[in-house]
């Protein structure tokens, strides 16, 4: 598992013997891509595109994610790896794509397809531009009325991080409130820590 703020809780799960590894953000994700057969993508929330999994996708790994991860990257009836609803599906269809070398290719040519299908330069690039040009042109009055803007500017280097605790403190509410349910020992830990909802 790769990914930026892991906590010292979530660094302590890495149990080497089982294969199962807690790091810090990759420096090249390309290359670190390339060293796998699978990524796992369970998102349960997010909207549009999904820079992980383009970014597999390019580097020729297969995706397994949830419909949430699907979304906004379906490029007609083929997906570059394989989308599943529940946490069994996850195991199961981890397992198929890893072990079986047809599926595999397939999925990996698929998500070259997409990649190319919906994400080409050629089929992108006049777009950015005219949105470019557009926002150059009138940028001092976008600037000024951007308030969301104005604010992660305000603290550029650590947006992510605070979107990333906020995310962490909405689930916490929502387990206490009870409208999702979390594992027992998760619950019971959360019963002990006092949250600050303002």
């Amino acid at each position: 598992i790769y990914g930026a703020y892991s906590t010292k809780e979530q660094k302590n799960l890495t149990n080497t013997e089982k294969g199962f590894i807690v790091r810090e953000p990759a420096k090249d994700v390309f290359k670190t891509l390339c060293k796998y057969s699978v990524m796992l993508a369970p998102l349960r929330y997010g909207a549009g595109i999904k820079g992980k999994i383009a970014d597999s996708w390019i580097s020729g790994t297969p995706v397994i994610t949830t419909p949430i991860g699907a979304e906004g990257m379906i490029c007609g009836d083929f997906w570059g790896g394989i989308i599943c609803k529940t946490e069994k599906e996850l195991i199961e269809n981890s397992i198929k794509l890893y072990e079986d070398p047809t599926i595999w290719k397939k999925s990996q040519i698929n998500g070259h397809k997409i990649i190319n299908q919906i994400f080409s330069k050629e089929k992108n690039s006049t777009a950015i531009m005219q949105f470019i040009n557009s926002h150059l042109k009138f940028k001092e009055n976008l600037r000024e009325n951007d308030i969301i803007s104005n604010l992660l500017w305000s603290n550029q280097f650590r947006a992510t991080e605070f979107f990333s605790k906020l995310n962490e403190a909405s689930k916490k509410i929502r387990i206490l409130e009870g409208k999702d349910q979390p594992k027992d020992q998760l619950k019971d830990q959360l019963k002990d820590q006092s949250i600050d909802q303002s």
